[in-house]
């Protein structure tokens, strides 16, 4: 066949099948290999009449159930897509022809707008016409698809099922054929799966930043109001885009992205201060800020951000805060939470390998404790930082690592630098060694939270973290309980030979 081009007057959509329409009939057995033109495409719609087999009706009459007709519309919209990636001419003529073509399944409800337009903005990066810029780029095609959509729903244009008997069969036809797998296409996923070489080569766990945050993740940190969240994001993504260590921890240097979701202005002296209290320079080519939030459970801005993270080559991407980027969303709805887990994956896998790093800055519930909205955001991160102040200091402590050891804690201060008008997240050691009195009290509440906040402990379990292992010399731990005993903070739920210590506020 030498010319497989449908006949004219057809829409986008039927030409864009029509090649898949001659493949399937001359695999079934059609002797349509010598014929062109009106010819062929005569020969085919006779030949599909005699011999494709009607599709199935449903108890209600119909043909097409709503599941039959979504799995048509994926498959049309894959190859729409896959279509317009490859089209070098008249790249703004298909692009609308296809959206009002696809506006017939939005119509029936058998696409989402969201859908189509991240198809059609895919497929403008992969054919060059979001670089066109006579033709206005990458924003024109943006504000097309809402257009033309619009146009489709306002005509009432429906879909047309019969044309698509051949396909709606082609998975049953397979199924009943008897073919073996090796008869058929191969799997769409085929070339995704890892043999056991595979797993072998795959590159080992990395830091970004030593032991804190792991290359090729996403991550969390939450936390109260009051409890420094921006302040510590920033000093990660100011130290990863210097290369200097963070807190004493080696870091990759990385691009660094910051989206910010509630104001960008207060960050003009937060990275002010960073560089002054640290003595280091951020270059402009390792650091951007964008000053306003993007939805991530709209596919068109999610989309719009990985080809943002790609062009830039941004290996850390930092989301402040993701309440303000899921607006009109639900927090305590799984689903809707889940969407926004899925863009994180989405965004990461846009960086450099696949092994950046993407942080979503959250905040706690109403107890302060515990991560706001639902469980989906823990259960799909790989890392989750939770971030407590007592006082002048401030705790932050792992709660959650996929790959190695999860513990990890680090008391941090707010640092102030003259004249900047902000501060930075210094070592709270320097507060710990400071007068006796309060230190030791210090020591050991922030002990309590970061490890026994939801258990409590025994004398024996905190005597090894702030003794054993921390700071603190027996006769200053005891007299830290008593003084907290005293206080009320702490109380003894057990007896006075066999003491079993609550942090007061968890009992009540």
């Amino acid at each position: 066949m030498n010319d497989s081009a449908p006949p004219a007057g057809d829409d986008f959509i039927e030409a864009v099948l029509y090649q898949d329409r001659i493949n399937k009939a001359v695999a079934d057995g059609a002797p349509l290999r010598d014929l062109t033109g009106m010819e062929l495409h005569d020969a085919l719609t006779r030949w599909e009449a005699d011999h494709r087999k009607p599709t199935p009706k449903r108890r209600n009459g119909s043909k097409y159930g709503k599941d039959r007709k979504r799995h048509i519309a994926l498959k049309i919209l894959d190859r729409v897509e896959r279509q317009l990636s490859s089209t070098a001419t008249c790249r703004d003529d298909a692009s609308n022809t296809a959206i009002y073509d696809l506006g017939k399944f939005v119509n029936e409800g058998c696409l989402s707008r969201d859908e189509v337009a991240d198809s059609i903005i895919r497929a403008a990066y992969s054919n060059g016409l979001d670089k066109d810029r006579r033709n206005g780029g990458i924003r024109k095609i943006r504000n097309n698809v809402p257009r033309v959509l619009d146009d489709a729903q306002r005509n009432g244009e429906t879909v047309d099922w019969t044309r698509f008997d051949w396909l709606a069969t082609e998975t049953e036809d397979s199924a009943e054929s008897g073919a073996t797998p090796t008869e058929l296409d191969t799997p769409v996923y085929a070339s995704e799966l890892l043999t056991r070489s595979d797993l072998r080569n795959l590159p080992d766990p990395q830091p970004l930043i030593d032991n804190v945050l792991d290359q090729g993740t996403t991550a969390l940190l939450y936390g109260k109001w009051g409890t420094a969240k921006t302040f510590i994001a920033l000093d990660f993504a100011a130290s990863v885009a210097t290369g200097r260590a963070w807190q004493g921890r080696p870091t990759v240097q990385r691009r660094v992205l910051y989206v910010v979701g509630e104001g960008a202005y207060g960050f003009k002296a937060r990275v002010q201060a960073w560089e002054v209290g640290w003595q280091n320079m951020i270059g402009d080519e390792w650091l951007a800020i964008m000053p306003h939030p993007v939805n991530l459970t709209r596919s068109v801005d999610v989309a719009n951000l990985i080809h943002l993270i790609e062009w830039g080559g941004y290996g850390f991407v930092i989301l402040d805060t993701l309440a303000r980027c899921m607006v009109g969303a639900d927090e305590n709805s799984a689903k809707d939470c889940g969407i926004v887990v899925d863009a994180l994956t989405r965004l990461l896998a846009s960086t450099p390998g696949g092994r950046g790093v993407v942080l979503g800055v959250h905040h706690a519930g109403k107890d302060g404790k515990t991560l706001r909205g639902s469980s989906a955001f823990e259960s799909g991160a790989d890392t989750v930082y939770f971030a407590e102040r007592d006082g002048q200091l401030i705790s932050l402590t792992r709660e959650k690592r996929k790959d190695g050891p999860e513990n990890d804690s680090h008391l941090l201060v707010f640092d102030p630098m003259p004249g900047t008008g902000s501060g930075v997240m210094s070592s709270g050691q320097s507060v710990i060694s400071g007068d006796p009195g309060e230190t030791r009290v210090a020591t050991l509440r922030l002990i309590m939270s970061q490890h026994f906040r939801l258990s409590g402990a025994t004398p024996t379990q905190l005597r090894q973290l702030a003794v054993d292992e921390g700071p603190m010399t027996r006769a200053t731990f005891y007299r830290a309980i008593s003084d907290l005993l005293e206080s009320g903070w702490l109380v003894n739920t057990g007896t006075d030979k066999r003491p079993f210590y609550w942090i007061a506020s968890e009992r009540d």
